[in-house]
């Protein structure tokens, strides 16, 4: 009797006990869950973190392969300004001892421009060809301040203002068949010329042509204006030194170097 009456007691007992012990494993469960899920957030998040700092990292890293040429073409240095936009000034007058910057890549003409045995506009004696949009130079350097860029072309060493070039070759400009700002010399030179308007009056006195050349001399000198005359400039064209003027309704040309602003 008193080993049933124990045994009555044993499972009274484990009938009390079994809720508890399963109250007791669903918290375990949820424990190690909890734990589970930590780790795979923390590991996932560490993952992320890495994948970001590297692709930052990377994206400021220069292939080894990349050229100087290369990094000048995609994206300048704060120390200087794109190929493209060096200067939207007029060149300055130098000479041969004129210091350029080293670079080397190929140019076209936006347009049309003078090549120059010197980096000089005051006389067209200077100047030994014309670029013509599309056609190609290798520029081997610049000077920003001055305006100037030095050039390699058909073996030789010339100089054309920055403005008029630039270094995409696929670039073409939009020509009118009849344009005011555009003249084509007897001898088959083109000079672009830019509106302005103003007086000016020679230094001493200038030969006013009818047209921006002096291959032909004397023939196409129209007249003569003395210092202290004032003519209306209409336009000039700081890539070949010429001034555009109007006198009494008629268009003539004058080397811009012997002018100055009338007062």
């Amino acid at each position: 009797m008193s080993l049933n009456k124990w045994e009555a007691e044993s499972d009274s007992s484990d009938e009390k006990i079994s809720p508890l012990a399963t109250l007791i494993a669903f918290c375990g469960i949820l424990i190690g869950v909890f734990i589970i899920c930590t780790i795979v957030w923390s590991v996932s998040h560490t993952k992320k973190t890495s994948e970001t700092v590297g692709n930052t990292v990377a994206s400021n890293v220069i292939p080894s392969s990349t050229s100087i040429v290369d990094i000048l073409a995609e994206e300048p240095t704060k120390s200087e300004e794109p190929t493209d936009s060096w200067t939207t000034d007029d060149p300055i007058s130098g000479d041969d001892t004129m210091e350029f910057v080293a670079i080397e890549e190929e140019v076209t003409a936006r347009d049309v421009t003078n090549l120059r045995n010197v980096p000089n506009t005051s006389s067209e004696k200077t100047v030994v060809a014309q670029l013509h949009n599309g056609e190609v130079a290798k520029r081997v350097g610049y000077n920003a301040e001055m305006g100037w860029s030095k050039l390699e072309y058909n073996g030789e060493t010339v100089y054309a203002a920055t403005k008029f070039l630039t270094p995409d070759l696929g670039y073409r400009p939009i020509v009118l068949e009849e344009d005011a700002n555009r003249v084509t010399t007897i001898e088959g030179k083109v000079i672009i010329f830019q509106d302005c308007n103003d007086y000016v009056t020679p230094k001493e006195y200038v030969n006013l042509r009818i047209e921006p050349s002096t291959a032909q001399g004397n023939n196409t000198v129209k007249t003569q204006l003395k210092k202290g005359e004032k003519v209306h400039r209409t336009g000039y064209s700081p890539d070949s030194g010429w001034s555009r003027i109007d006198l009494d309704g008629e268009v003539l040309f004058v080397v811009s170097s012997y002018l100055e602003k009338a007062e």
